[in-house]
């Protein structure tokens, strides 16, 4: 996917200093370590999410389970 939106934020000099430093010692981009990072939080399923299909699954496994005791 081709990147054509930016985000603009700031940060202090030494926190930036730190990650280009860190970034560059794995052989990375501090773009690079930061897309990923904004990738993996964008695939992150919210906790709302999360719970509602815990319940599903616990109602399914509790009609699962009442329909085979009752067999």
């Amino acid at each position: 996917m081709k990147a054509d939106d930016r985000i603009i934020f700031r940060v202090n000099g030494e926190l930036k200093k730190i990650c280009e430093e860190k970034a560059k010692l794995e052989g990375r981009r501090l773009t690079d370590v930061l897309k990923s990072y904004l990738e993996a939080y964008a695939a992150e399923m919210p906790e709302t999410a999360k719970i509602n299909e815990l319940e599903q699954r616990l109602i399914k496994l509790e009609e699962k389970l009442m329909g085979e005791s009752a067999a």
